[in-house]
């Protein structure tokens, strides 16, 4: 999914202009994603039912989320105004040097929190669901170790997103997640 993410970012910013955000009203994009995302869930509990497959997917989910969330959520309020400063002193192509740097920086680092993630898996399902009972948490912690592979791509979406919003560039970022919840529902029916 994350790859996906990044190809229809990609492309999206290759054919985006303004013209296409004074049509489509990013507030609404938001909301349609928003009820997806939580039609994807409802999904998810419908098909598969309350049992230890749902709770599984939904405990790596939030252990992913807690782990990689205060990193995640530095590129917009750490990088992106940085990336403006060279952008307006020092011109374009200043600036998107500065961000290929900074860019490589961050993809150690969450190369080494996947590492970690991945590594510690058992001991953050064993927090998360107070279990120790090794056929209980070997699910969770399988799919945890799958979900942090994600953390690289997700890293680097969140800078690909920033760049976009420093460039006015508004509605691949809220059309993303509308397409990805909408593909996992379809993968979960069909």
């Amino acid at each position: 999914a994350s790859i996906l993410y990044a190809v229809i970012l990609a492309y999206a910013l290759e054919l985006t202009n303004i013209e296409t955000v004074a049509v489509v009203d990013p507030f609404l994009l938001i909301i349609l994603g928003k009820v997806i995302s939580f039609g994807k869930d409802v999904v998810i509990s419908g098909y598969f039912g309350a049992g230890l497959d749902t709770d599984s997917f939904f405990i790596a989910t939030n252990i992913t989320s807690i782990l990689f969330v205060a990193f995640y959520s530095t590129v917009p309020l750490v990088f992106l105004p940085f990336y403006n400063e060279k952008k307006i002193k020092h011109g374009f192509q200043a600036a998107n040097l500065f961000g290929c740097n900074i860019v490589n920086l961050y993809l150690i680092v969450a190369l080494i929190f996947t590492i970690f993630g991945y590594y510690f898996s058992p001991e953050f399902v064993i927090f998360v669901s107070s279990s120790k009972i090794p056929k209980i948490i070997s699910l969770p912690v399988s799919l945890t170790r799958i979900m942090v592979l994600s953390f690289v791509f997700s890293i680097f979406i969140s800078f690909m997103t920033s760049i976009q919003i420093s460039n006015e560039k508004y509605f691949p970022i809220h059309f993303a997640p509308v397409i990805n919840n909408f593909i996992v529902v379809l993968a979960i029916i069909y």
